[in-house]
């Protein structure tokens, strides 16, 4: 009895013993964000916690978290950056506060929405870290993430089927179009869109029925959110499905669709157009067809720009703003910070009124300098993701200023800029292998 009570007790103290840091900081990462996600969202819709920069929710904790923890892992240069971002991110919001709206919360909420930011500089190095020290696989990281779209699409379909959760477009829309708990419907489109592209490559290399599965349950996901960005990605999927048909099945898909369409056209049309109703709506509404892309951020920017102005600091303001709280506020504006919306959800513009030219410079940098980094090595798949993510975020925002969405950039990022093409595979994860 003592003999295994020991026995039983080192088996507990190995496994304990095999958790490192490195370990808890992925778990926290990849396999917890979807679940703490999902406990805001709920807190949010229970109006337990306020919507806003300025709340310090579960899902802003665990990111937290997850960046301090981030420092056992970086080298000294990749320290040196992170110091740098944050005292000019610091000293962004300290100028907007001290010069122009002096309200201390306004500060803090700067820092909260500005701190997204930071979060993703940190991970873009900490993975990159992972894949060039071996510690990562290339297929490692591939698989990781793609477990981690699937927890994503578990807390929007469980809840869904069961009549719980919020609709993507409010908490007391009845239209067609679910994402369970989760806060952000455009974040959680964005994660989903990108998570059906990876789980295609997936399968396309692999060729397993697991992988198939797991395929669908994420195209399904996009077509249960609901959004036009799930739209645009589920499409982009069908198109590169289509793209890798032999000729024969090209041409058979051709004739079922063909056959569909002069059958059941009509219920086939309602099914498609009770899922997509409110984009429908705001089609019919829509003055003009970039509105409707924009989803009518373009009166916004109008808006925005007709309160911008470059009184007393102006040669500051342009080249570098005035923080995420002043955003592209007259600096005579009154704020009410419970009220205030802080950004226009169209990011390009996003940075350009917080950051300036110099940040708006920094913003396109990364996302052209990645696409050519990814043509030099040859990730074509993966630059079709990326280049819908640019276009994603530059005119409808939720990309690099949503905590969701943001882990998809980091993986992305990394999939494509990683080189060494030696040590892209793990003998566990070869996507390859039968």
């Amino acid at each position: 009895m003592i003999a295994h009570t020991n026995m039983f007790g080192n088996m507990i103290k190995n496994r304990i013993e095999g958790i490192t840091i490195y370990s808890v900081f992925l778990f926290l990462l990849f396999y917890a964000s979807p679940f703490i996600d999902s406990f805001t969202g709920f807190l949010i819709y229970s109006d337990v916690i306020p919507v806003g920069g300025g709340n310090v929710s579960p899902s802003v904790v665990l990111r937290l978290l997850i960046f301090f923890m981030g420092f056992v892992f970086i080298t000294k240069a990749q320290f040196r950056i992170i110091l740098s971002v944050v005292l000019l991110i610091v000293i962004f919001e300290f100028i907007g506060f001290f010069a122009v709206h002096n309200q201390l919360a306004g500060f803090f909420v700067g820092i909260n929405y500005s701190f997204k930011t930071v979060y993703a500089i940190m991970l873009c190095m900490v993975i990159y870290t992972f894949l060039e020290s071996r510690r990562l696989g290339f297929d490692d990281l591939l698989l990781i993430f793609r477990t981690c779209v699937l927890l994503y699409a578990l807390v929007i379909i469980v809840p869904s089927a069961f009549g719980l959760g919020v609709s993507t477009y409010g908490k007391n829309s009845a239209t067609w179009g679910r994402i369970g708990f989760l806060a952000s419907g455009n974040g959680a489109g964005a994660v989903m869109g990108i998570g059906s592209l990876i789980s295609l490559y997936i399968f396309n290399k692999r060729k397993k029925k697991a992988d198939l599965f797991i395929y669908i349950i994420t195209l399904v996901t996009c077509y249960i959110i609901a959004t036009k960005g799930t739209l645009l990605f589920s499409a982009v999927n069908l198109l590169i499905i289509f793209y890798l048909m032999k000729w024969r099945y090209k041409l058979l898909s051709v004739t079922l669709i063909l056959l569909l369409i002069t059958t059941v056209s009509d219920q086939v049309i309602n099914l498609l157009l009770q899922s997509i109703d409110v984009i429908k709506y705001r089609y019919e509404r829509s003055p003009n067809f970039i509105l409707f892309l924009t989803s009518g951020r373009i009166s916004y920017l109008d808006y925005a720009l007709d309160q911008y102005n470059l009184d007393g600091f102006a040669f500051f303001r342009l080249f570098f703003g005035f923080g995420a709280f002043q955003s592209f506020r007259a600096t005579d504006f009154d704020f009410d910070i419970g009220k205030a919306q802080y950004y226009l959800e169209a990011e390009l513009f996003d940075v350009f009124f917080i950051y300036g030219i110099f940040g708006t410079l920094c913003y396109l940098l990364f996302f052209i300098l990645t696409f050519v980094a990814g043509y030099k090595n040859k990730r074509t798949f993966f630059l079709i993701p990326w280049t819908l993510c640019t276009i994603y975020s530059m005119f409808a925002g939720h990309m690099i200023f949503n905590g969701m969405s943001i882990l998809a950039i980091v993986v992305l990022f990394n999939l494509i800029i990683y080189r060494n093409t030696k040590f892209e595979h793990t003998q566990s994860t070869e996507l390859n292998a039968t």
